[in-house]
């Protein structure tokens, strides 16, 4: 009989910690240049959370114990990215009581929003009963072709795929697409829609329609790294005004 060490719980943490590391240091670059204009325009705040304490263990931290309370559930990547918008927020609270805080309630919603948004993580959770990122990814490929199907015929004809950019732009909720004062104007319109995200496809539908014209032009290579590089020049006011207009035609 093979005998577990009292050790191996440790090195199971360990290689889950080194893990983690690795998977948001990769990511934790987008964040610094993200934070370069905060939402008020006060640049310490930013300087609070970009410089001192390395932020990114906060994040780590955060995930570790969250993996470790859901042990049905597995770390997936990309988690970091929700975690980054919700930490800012309490990290720069103008009340020094509430950066001190600032972890134990990001962590705290942190895990009430994945409760809502984590079968977007798993594919193998999306079915007819329990519709999640699949379910989704084909709402907004009907929204697009409801809407534009020009639009939506050339997407196909040049051969891109909604999973090639949506499922990030979905799974994510937009977090990765805008700097970090957008996202959290975005954030608050879908947090407060009654129906939760419900608007969230009628959002990325929009985005697709106010680069149509570039779009259009396109070839695959371009369209790709177009829609997966979101043109910041869009103003979120723009695509969200264009997004609860065909929310309410939907």
């Amino acid at each position: 009989m093979v005998q577990t060490s009292v050790w191996d719980p440790l090195h199971s943490c360990k290689a889950l910690a080194s893990g983690l590391d690795n998977s948001f240091l990769s990511r934790s670059t987008t964040y610094a240049i993200n934070c370069s204009s905060s939402v008020n325009g006060d640049e310490a705040d930013i300087r609070r959370v970009v410089d001192g304490e390395p932020h990114w263990e906060v994040i780590q931290r955060i995930l570790f114990v969250y993996y470790k309370t859901h042990v049905a559930q597995r770390y997936v990547q990309g988690m970091n990215e929700v975690i980054a918008p919700i930490y800012y927020l309490f990290a720069t609270d103008p009340s020094d009581q509430c950066r001190r805080h600032a972890e134990a309630d990001t962590f705290f919603c942190f895990n009430n929003l994945m409760t809502e948004i984590y079968p977007n993580f798993v594919r193998k959770l999306d079915n007819d009963r329990f519709p999640g990122i699949g379910g989704q990814l084909r709402l907004l490929m009907t929204l697009l072709a409801r809407f534009d199907r020009v639009l939506s015929d050339r997407l196909q004809k040049i051969g891109l795929e909604v999973e090639h950019y949506a499922f990030r732009w979905l799974s994510l909720l937009l977090a990765r697409e805008f700097y970090l004062p957008d996202v959290i104007r975005l954030w608050d319109t879908l947090f407060s829609d009654e129906k939760r995200f419900a608007m969230l496809p009628f959002v990325c539908c929009a985005m697709l329609i106010l680069i149509r014209d570039q779009l259009m032009a396109a070839d695959f290579p371009t369209a790709v790294h177009l829609v997966q590089h979101y043109p910041p020049t869009i103003p979120l006011a723009a695509i969200l005004s264009t997004a609860k207009s065909l929310y309410r035609r939907g």
